[in-house]
């Protein structure tokens, strides 16, 4: 097996559109990290920053986990762990979803709910016997439907 350095782990890191350890795993390797300090490197984005972040942002941030590594020497150790990994152990790009990008989506759901029951009521008002303009309203219906 040819020398770890940083471009090396950081291919495999990224093959197989890898974006970065789940975060079990993720705090694991940045307790792994030697010479840290309070604010260097930035926290892994795991328990609210998982879900509060998009993909990229986690993508930095681990891309500067693996930089910290080269640059105090823990390339090779680093690297032995991050191999170790089961492919499940990984979040891949398109896995994830923000907090935020899933409300979003609930949101547009829902939307789509309601405008499903808006469409049904508006039907049953159209097919009441009793509405007066119930026909000319059919045929606009209609035409708006083509």
């Amino acid at each position: 097996m040819e020398k770890e350095t940083f471009d090396t782990l950081w291919k495999y890191c990224t093959d197989n559109n890898r974006l970065c350890p789940m975060p079990t795993k993720w705090i694991k390797l940045f307790e792994m990290l030697k010479n840290k300090t309070q604010d260097k490197p930035s926290l892994p984005l795991i328990l609210a920053g998982w879900e509060h972040t998009v993909p990229l942002q986690k993508y930095l941030v681990f891309k500067e986990h693996i930089q910290w590594a080269s640059d105090n020497k823990q390339i090779e150790e680093i690297g032995i762990y991050l191999r170790s990994l089961p492919e499940e152990n990984w979040a891949h790009y398109g896995e994830i979803l923000t907090k935020n990008m899933s409300k979003e989506i609930s949101k547009k759901q829902l939307t789509s709910q309601e405008r499903e029951a808006k469409r049904e009521a508006e039907l049953k008002r159209l097919n009441d016997p009793n509405n007066p303009g119930r026909q000319a309203e059919l045929e606009m219906a209609k035409l708006l439907e083509r």
